[in-house]
């Protein structure tokens, strides 16, 4: 089973997020969507940590930050 959207809402550590992100790597469809909560605020700096190693890792993704929200977004570079 293939996914286009995921949202995560993890436990607030970088390698919970990074191990989520991993997993949904895996079954998220050429053109899907990844959301992720608390790229802002209390637990952002360990969230968008998980997500930069997830990055460096998966060079295809792309980040996208949206102002004023908590929600962050990845996304296949050439989807």
């Amino acid at each position: 089973i293939k996914f286009d959207l995921i949202f995560i809402d993890a436990l607030h550590y970088a390698e919970a997020i990074l191990s989520d992100l991993n997993a949904s790597a895996r079954i998220i469809t050429k053109n899907g969507i990844i959301l992720l909560h608390d790229g802002k605020g209390r637990w952002a700096e360990e969230v968008l940590f998980g997500i930069c190693k997830f990055m460096e890792q998966n060079t295809n993704y792309e980040l996208i930050r949206f102002p004023d929200s908590s929600i962050v977004k990845l996304q296949k570079k050439y989807a």
